[in-house]
């Protein structure tokens, strides 16, 4: 556990972390913040916009580490990815990741899995099997 020199004493407490997010026992607990994405979650659907810097992906990742009864999180950085088609792949990685029994596939419509099927990327179609 880090420690901060509070008074004339050492104590437990967070590391003020710069560079990549924090998560767990870093994470600044920011109550109001989380019951509001929950809250928009909820709503179905989420829009954070920010400056950088601000704890935009801790918030998410806190979600995440945390979520909500009934609720099953994944997480998906977008940033180095360079075409919707490796999106929509990744996209698929990651659920299948978050669920290996292939619960998520129960979910999809029938006009999602054909809009899947059909997806293309440089190296040929996806191989899916969404049955």
């Amino acid at each position: 556990m880090p420690y901060r020199y509070v008074g004339d004493a050492w104590e437990a407490g967070m590391r003020n972390k710069t560079g990549t997010p924090v998560r767990k026992g870093d994470f600044l607990n920011r109550e109001e913040d989380v019951r509001e994405l929950w809250h928009q979650a909820e709503r179905g659907h989420v829009l954070m916009l920010a400056a950088r810097r601000v704890g935009k992906t801790s918030l998410l990742l806190h979600l995440k580490d945390s979520p909500q009864e009934g609720w099953s999180c994944f997480f998906l950085s977008a940033e180095a990815l360079e075409s919707e088609a490796q999106f929509v792949a990744r996209f698929l990685e990651v659920l299948a990741e978050a669920h290996p029994d292939g619960a998520w596939v129960d979910r999809l419509g029938v006009k999602t899995k054909r809009i899947l099927k059909g997806v293309r990327t440089k190296a040929g179609p996806l191989e899916l099997d969404l049955t």
